[in-house]
Formats: C-alpha cells, structure tokens, sequence
C-alpha cells in the first residue's frame, strides 16, 4: 500500500521543526554574564574577608537605627517614620547575596549572607522589646496601634509583594544603572517594621500579634530570595555546566527556595481566608446592630469580632436596658453561639440639647 503525503502539511512541519530546536537553543544558551560583568555585581553583595569586620560594624550601626527608628513609628503611630526606618535598614543586600549565592553554587557565600541576616534579625527583635520596655508610662504604644496591627497581619498579597520587591532588587543590582529604584524596593517589602513589631508584641504580652509579625517577616525573606534567584538566572548571574545546564549546587538551591515558598504559602492561604471571614462576620454584626438600635437614641461606634467573642460600642443619653434581643439577632445572622459584650459610653449634650434634657 502506498501513503500519499500532503506536500503542504509536509512543509508546515519541517518549517516548524528548526524554528522549535532554534527556540530551544536558544534557551540553553542564554546569555551568562562575562567575569566581569559578574564581579562587578558580586563586589556590590560581598566584602572581601579583610574588610568584614569594617563591614559588619557599620551594618550592625544601620541595623540598630533603622530598628529604633521604626520602633519609635510604630509607638507613635507614624507611617512616614516607619518609611524612613525602611531607607535606612541595611537588610536588603545580604539577602540578595544569598540569592546570588544560590544562582551561583556558592555555599560559602549562602553561609555567611544567611548567618548575617539571622543575626541581624535576633538583633534586631531584641533592640525593639528593650526600646518598648523603656517607653515612659503610661505606654506609649497600644495594641490598637494601626502601624503594629499592619505588621501582625500577613496575607498571600505580601508574598506577592515579597517576589516584586526581591525582583526589582535583582534587577536594579545586575543594571546599575536603575540603581535610584533600590531604595523603592526596600520600601516596599519592609524588612525591619515586622522586627520592630515583634519585639514591641512581645513587651506588650501579645504572642499572638508576634506570631503574626514572625510570619509576615518570613513571608518577605523567602519571596525576596526566591524572586530575586530568579531574576540573576534570567539577567545572567548563574553557573552553569558545558551545555547550559545548571550546575547541581543551584537546582539544590532553587528548589529549597521553591520549598520555603510553598511552605510560606501555606500558613498566609489560612491567615487569609480568616482575615475574610472576620471581615464579613464584623459586618453582620453591625448590620444586626443598627437593626436593634432603630428608632433608638443608641449610636454604633465599633464592633469587633474575635473567635466568639463580640464587642460592641454603643454612645447614647443613658445605658440600654437590655441587649438580649441584640444578643440573639447576632446569632441568628452568624449562624452560631457567640458570647456578646455591650460597652457602653454615655453621650455628652451640650447647648440646647442639655437644656432640653
């Protein structure tokens, strides 16, 4: 039996062919940054071993005033301090040594950038519980603290975040040219305030906001290291074998990013999907409660919901009588037991209205 090719169909392939191996080719060898050009972006993430310990003193100065700044913003509640702490801190650079370290199989170099970073981060949580013991009484920060509660909350979108900034690093250290943008990335991944954060959670005895500031901390390390081993790799930073192969120290190093990632994941999905639910328990409750409060001389100033617990504050002329009705209206919505407390604070008249009363 004889087979009839199509001579179009036949042509369609072998056009297809050599631009699919071309693709391919050129893949495998992508461009790998010259001695050169790769010295020059090391000399900006490591010191030579003569000048480590020059090099550690002043990190270590900038370490311990980018935390005391920030711990004084977040006592304070002031969002450009903090921002300012954030230009300050010094952290960014031996993370991204250790991204460049694992793009280029250098456990010597991963070594001495992790143990910098952990060092610095136990520095740094220490510095801000000893600032926060020294605040003058009464305390100077609250836990309402809008700058601590920001740091104590992690989200999948602070990973996301985390990969932009640590992207944006590795660029701007491979073409030093857009060195100006560095600075931007810093303020945007915000290393130290989650530091700070910790140690005044931990001065405060909330454990919990801590771990929620531990995880946000680590959430912005693994995506920095893991986006910015990505981008040395697509900018040319990387070993590789004859053939364009990576070399066994950066698949191994790769995947153990790839792994803290995952892992990180996996935590910040739950504190997620709880940050949703809390915010749409908190607005069944204020919808059920200004359907108790009617026609009354009540008015809503806060709700909040914790577990079970919920609070309400309520501003009015004089107590409510009773708030068993509102009670069980916050139940039925929730669809649940929860244990209700009415904090009330009695509302001050002036003018006509005072003397009306």
């Amino acid at each position: 039996m004889s087979t009839i090719s199509d001579p179009e169909t036949s042509s369609n392939r072998s056009d297809r062919t050599p631009r699919l191996s071309g693709w391919l080719r050129r893949a495998r060898e992508a461009r790998v940054l010259g001695p050169a050009e790769r010295c020059a972006v090391e000399d900006q993430l490591y010191v030579d071993d003569a000048d480590r310990t020059g090099y550690l003193r002043r990190f270590a100065v900038l370490m311990a005033l980018s935390t005391l700044i920030a711990t004084f913003g977040i006592a304070t509640d002031s969002g450009p301090v903090v921002i300012g702490a954030m230009l300050v801190a010094p952290l960014m650079t031996p993370l991204l040594g250790l991204a460049c370290a694992l793009t280029t199989g250098s456990p010597r170099r991963q070594l001495q950038s992790a143990i910098t970073v952990a060092a610095a981060s136990a520095g740094a949580i220490a510095l801000a519980w000893l600032a926060a013991k020294s605040f003058p009484s009464p305390v100077f920060v609250t836990e309402q603290s809008e700058e601590l509660l920001a740091r104590t909350k992690p989200g999948t979108l602070d990973m996301s975040i985390a990969l932009a900034a640590g992207a944006a690093g590795a660029y701007v250290t491979v073409h030093r040219q857009a060195v100006s943008a560095l600075p931007g990335a810093a303020i945007a991944v915000a290393l130290i305030p989650p530091l700070s954060a910790v140690g005044i959670s931990i001065e405060l005895g909330r454990t919990d906001l801590a771990n929620g500031a531990i995880l946000l901390y680590l959430t912005n390390l693994g995506g920095i290291v893991f986006a910015a081993a990505l981008t040395f790799i697509a900018t040319g930073v990387v070993a590789r074998r004859d053939g364009g192969r990576f070399t066994t120290r950066t698949r191994w190093g790769l995947a153990g990013a790839t792994l803290v990632v995952v892992v990180l994941g996996i935590p910040l999905g739950t504190a997620g999907r709880n940050a949703v639910n809390t915010a749409l328990d908190e607005r069944t409750v204020g919808a059920a409660t200004t359907e108790w409060i009617g026609d009354r001389d009540f008015s809503l100033q806060d709700s909040s919901i914790d577990g079970d617990e919920v609070q309400i504050d309520l501003t009015g002329p004089r107590p409510p009588a009773s708030t068993t009705r509102l009670s069980r209206l916050i139940e039925d919505d929730l669809d649940r037991e929860v244990h209700v407390t009415v904090r009330y604070t009695a509302q001050q008249l002036l003018g006509a209205d005072a003397a009306r009363r």
